[in-house]
């Protein structure tokens, strides 16, 4: 019998959907928050990858970054709303590998449609 092995997903920048976050705990660091997206391109489409945050979010650490990229608001704007309903957006993830090996996900930009422009405003005023 052979035994399949999981492929990380390498270290790159993904196109993904946000799927959400859930509580968990480890033995080791305790409690907090698993943040997952689905790889939406490519090789890798269809697989998962994640980031493990404290579950209380600061200033100064990834679980107050990722909600405000997620949420696209300050902080203390962010706070107010419920991550579960951004489950479905479209992000664009940095994958960078840990010194353990392991790849996660780093950071993170929500992919925004692009909003209608009146017409010329891309224009370049000179020639190229």
């Amino acid at each position: 019998m052979k035994i399949s092995v999981k492929e990380q997903v390498p270290p790159s920048v993904y196109d993904a959907e946000f799927l959400g976050v859930e509580e968990t705990t480890h033995e080791k660091w305790g409690d907090g928050l698993l943040w997952s997206w689905a790889i939406a391109k490519g090789r890798h489409k269809g697989q998962t990858v994640y980031r493990t945050t404290k579950p209380t979010a600061t200033a100064r650490n990834s679980c107050g970054d990722f909600l405000k990229s997620i949420t696209g608001l300050p902080l203390d704007q962010a706070k107010t709303k419920d991550v579960d309903d951004y489950a479905g957006t479209m992000c664009s993830v940095i994958i960078k590998e840990s010194e353990s090996g392991s790849t996660r996900v780093d950071s993170f930009v929500v992919l925004r449609p692009d909003e209608p422009t009146e017409a010329g405003e891309d224009e370049v005023p000179f020639d190229v």
